[in-house]
């Protein structure tokens, strides 16, 4: 399994999520390597029989194999998966790609001396395709504590315990942290695949095929109450068109559809729905494009002049690294960079997080008497553009 040094990109995410500077990273909105927290998953040649994949030696490593649900059928919302079921270890996953074994049936006009032992005794194959997971990235933080001081501090074990409790408390919500900064880490990846292979919606440039006259352009589009009803409208529509079964929303390599969808949305742009469309409704459900999450920003909550400020919460800005590993086009620097991204839409399957396991240990040094708690994360994070990934951009 391939192991991924994450510590770097780690620091820069949490920063940015704090939106101050933590362990020398800024904590402003800057490119950050998000493509190293991501895997991808390799792509193996295509295989025309099942046989073939154990030629493939894709079933002759020790791990999990996932084969896909084809069954057609509607689902409810689901959050990002975070399961230690889910995505452990090792995985592969295996498509099957939609059967071309479509003939007339015979027995609907049989034929005196036919002979029909040919199409009897024919092989049927079926095409499949898979991909191999084998990253992993894994972080490790520790606490110490000096034995004597502990002892001369305090009046009792109680008190004493209590203090060790806000330590712990103090690391361990620091690493609760780690593990959101990971998931927005998945989505700016997400929302840049769905840009670079074109599947993303551009709303602004969709609105004006129905209303010539809009001259509005980027954040300034969500003050006006035209385009607020046409961007719901496209959101909710494009939740059951990712149900179909289509490449229009994924790599294209891949005929797949969305058995049950996850929608993020930014929550200044829920807000301005929420309240610039639907307050005066009668019935504001009938506006509504059924279940979705909120989360605050994809990448950092501040810029150099402000915090929280919509073009800040709406931009993600990826380093080269991440450009290189996911075949961006680079527009910033050597980077890449987009503003206006206000939602993120995709099959569960397309991204998704587990903890694969997590443990605490201590050690205790003689010589200096003191204690060091030890608290270890192994984590696999998967982006499979094999399935509908769709962003929304105020393009």
């Amino acid at each position: 399994m391939k192991r991924e040094n994450v510590v770097e990109a780690t620091k820069q995410g949490l920063a940015q999520a704090l939106g101050e500077e933590y362990e020398e990273q800024i904590g402003t909105l800057s490119p950050t390597n998000a493509g190293a927290l991501v895997d991808l998953g390799l792509k193996v040649t295509s295989a025309d029989s099942f046989e073939q994949l154990f030629i493939n030696g894709v079933l002759e490593v020790m791990g999990r194999l996932e084969i896909e649900d084809m069954v057609y059928r509607s689902n409810d919302f689901n959050t990002m998966q975070i399961s230690r079921d889910m995505f452990p270890g090792f995985m592969a996953r295996i498509y099957f790609e939609p059967s071309e074994n479509l003939m007339s049936d015979p027995s609907f006009n049989l034929e005196a001396g036919r002979n029909y032992a040919e199409l009897e005794h024919t092989y049927f194959g079926a095409k499949y395709s898979q991909k191999i997971y084998d990253e992993k990235i894994d972080l490790l933080g520790a606490m110490s504590y000096s034995r004597e001081d502990l002892i001369t501090a305090f009046r009792g074990w109680d008190e004493m315990g209590d203090f060790l409790a806000g330590r712990r408390a103090s690391i361990l919500s620091i690493l609760d942290l780690r593990m959101s900064v990971w998931k927005h880490a998945l989505a700016q990846c997400a929302i840049a695949t769905s840009i670079q292979q074109g599947t993303a919606i551009k709303l602004i440039t969709e609105y004006k095929k129905v209303n010539p006259t809009f001259d509005k352009t980027g954040i300034s589009a969500l003050h006006d109450r035209g385009f607020l009803s046409y961007m719901s409208e496209v959101m909710s529509n494009t939740k059951d068109y990712i149900r179909q079964m289509t490449t229009a929303f994924n790599n294209g390599e891949h005929v797949t559809f969305s058995t049950r969808t996850n929608f993020w949305i930014l929550k200044a742009v829920e807000s301005r729905i929420r309240y610039g469309l639907r307050a005066d409704t009668y019935n504001e459900k009938l506006t509504s494009f059924g279940e979705y999450e909120t989360v605050p920003m994809w990448q950092a909550v501040a810029s150099e002049e402000d915090k929280f400020d919509l073009g800040t919460v709406s931009t993600i800005s990826l380093d080269s690294n991440t450009v290189a590993k996911f075949n961006l086009t680079a527009n910033d620097a050597g980077g890449f960079t987009h503003e206006g991204v206000v939602g993120l839409m995709c099959d569960w399957r397309a991204i998704g997080m587990t903890i694969i396991r997590e443990y605490a240990n201590s050690a205790y040094t003689a010589s200096a008497s003191f204690n060091t708690d030890f608290y270890h994360y192994l984590t696999r994070s998967i982006l499979d553009a094999n399935y509908p990934i769709v962003a929304f951009t105020l393009d």
